[in-house]
């Protein structure tokens, strides 16, 4: 696979890039025969390369790859709008996106930029079928103090800064939290009945390991307070299964063909971010995206 930007160099704006060229995403990126396209939308505070292990894997199994790069910290809404313009863009020579569709593969918060994305007029003429791997469909329900311990863990994890951050400042955090809107805000509103949605299957898929492994000192600190707020749920050491399944009935309006899986073996073992190294998960995501 060509070598990728440096997951800690700054974008200077949403992109989409081809993992087969390395470059941003043409129309003619598209066009393989026999290929299925799949992006993957990153979460908050990471970057496209933090999946490497999991999409060079579909790209093994025929999959044409490309990933969604942005800056998470301006928002779900935004991003969603930047990927809606790119693709609209892209499938004005020959509606080639339109023609071949595309599957999204998210994780953590970009499930909730696929869902928004799915609002946006004749935005669903391109996508075939979404899976999200731990997204916080609730939102962050736990309030700042919660996401701000999470964003210290991930900024350990995952090793991308976020500077000069606060809960209140961050459009994305508003957004998960909630409070972006006094009247509608996004969280409620991705509830809402979408006629676009009907045909579109869904997959969520949930990890069950309450420990965020190999983390340092601080990390280790940040995940014994995330668990005392999660107050012992079921989780992925950060969100928890009640908001990451979409198996409840309030999803029921806005994405009828929705399934849950959580029954592999390496569920225990799963958390927020080790997602991408499960073989099982990979398998399971080629399968069911071909079927």
């Amino acid at each position: 696979m060509p070598t990728l930007p440096n997951p800690t160099k700054a974008i200077a704006s949403e992109e989409l890039r081809s993992c087969r060229s390395g470059d941003w995403a043409t129309p003619d990126d598209f066009r393989f025969e026999d290929n299925h396209n799949a992006i993957f939308i990153h979460g908050f505070t990471g970057h496209g390369s933090n999946m490497k292990t999991l999409f060079d894997y579909l790209s093994k199994f025929g999959f044409n790859v490309f990933i969604f790069n942005y800056k998470s910290s301006r928002g779900i809404e935004r991003a969603a709008v930047a990927l809606h313009s790119i693709l609209d863009e892209l499938n004005r020579h020959d509606s080639v996106i339109e023609c071949r569709k595309v599957s999204f593969v998210c994780h953590s918060m970009g499930g909730l930029v696929a869902r928004a994305f799915t609002f946006h007029p004749e935005a669903c003429r391109f996508i075939n079928k979404i899976v999200t791997l731990g997204t916080p469909h609730n939102g962050a329900f736990r309030g700042d103090k919660w996401l701000n311990t999470a964003v210290k863990a991930a900024r350990v994890i995952c090793k991308v800064p976020l500077t000069g951050y606060t809960a209140k400042k961050v459009v994305a955090a508003e957004e998960l939290l909630g409070t972006d809107h006094e009247s509608a805000p996004l969280i409620h509103r991705l509830l809402s009945q979408n006629y676009d949605t009907e045909t579109i299957p869904i997959l969520s898929i949930s990890g069950g390991s309450q420990s965020l492994h190999g983390m340092p000192l601080v990390g280790a600190l940040c995940n014994m307070r995330l668990q005392k707020m999660i107050n012992s749920n079921p989780n992925d050491g950060l969100v928890p299964e009640t908001s990451s399944s979409l198996s409840s009935d309030i999803y029921a309006q806005c994405l009828p063909l929705r399934d849950h899986w959580n029954q592999y073996p390496e569920f225990d073992q799963t958390n927020h971010f080790n997602f991408s190294d499960m073989q099982k998960i990979g398998l399971h995501i080629s399968n069911w995206l071909r079927s």
